[in-house]
């Protein structure tokens, strides 16, 4: 996409113009406020089926956002920073149908996903009120894998002193933002294939 064209040219540019500057290239990020995870959430509240350009075959590396905050404090400290770029990626890479299940799973949501096909979605992109979800970009970057490049003095989390990023599948600090999204409340609400404590689709399960 042109987006990440951009960023990827951004890099070379930063580095020519400050030589010392540290460059910080994190996965998608996932916090309270986040337009990833909630999106799935949103969509799950809105609609009976969560839409999956291509399946949702695409693979992608969560990071918290919190995990990103603290390695941008210790480059300030690490005296190695200057020059260096860092590669900032959670624990697990996951594609997108299974980044959608395991939100619909944590917010306790009986919904199935929806596969919309790469052509179909283009198609769809060039409608004078396609959704952003569905624009252009939206399409090439849900169609393509967005994974660390590493490559020769690549840093990571660990080369920063901080501790291994969180996982969204843990069900911790990462995602827990979602759980108030359950029907019912933090601890209520739907099931996805569970006993529940009740909450509208009780016994449903996710397909």
């Amino acid at each position: 996409s042109e987006r990440l064209r951009s960023k990827a040219a951004g890099d070379p540019a930063v580095r020519a113009a400050l030589p010392a500057s540290t460059l910080l290239r994190c996965g998608p990020l996932v916090g309270v406020e986040d337009t990833f995870l909630n999106a799935v959430a949103a969509a799950a509240k809105a609609l009976p089926a969560v839409p999956l350009i291509g399946g949702g075959k695409a693979k992608r590396v969560p990071t918290f956002v919190a995990d990103v905050a603290r390695a941008l404090a210790a480059t300030l400290r690490a005296p190695a920073a200057p020059g260096r770029t860092y590669e900032l990626v959670g624990p697990e890479v996951l594609t997108d149908k299974e980044i959608a299940l395991a939100v619909l799973d944590l917010i306790r949501e009986p919904r199935a996903t929806l596969s919309i096909p790469p052509a179909l979605a283009r198609l769809l992109s060039r409608a004078p009120l396609a959704p952003a979800w569905l624009s252009t970009a939206a399409v090439d970057e849900a169609t393509t894998d967005l994974l660390p490049v590493g490559g020769p003095g690549v840093g990571t989390f660990a080369d920063l002193g901080v501790d291994a990023p969180d996982s969204i599948l843990a069900g911790g600090a990462m995602v827990d933002h979602l759980r108030w999204l359950r029907t019912g409340g933090y601890d209520v609400g739907t099931t996805s294939g569970r006993e529940s404590t009740g909450g509208a689709g009780f016994g449903a399960s996710v397909s």
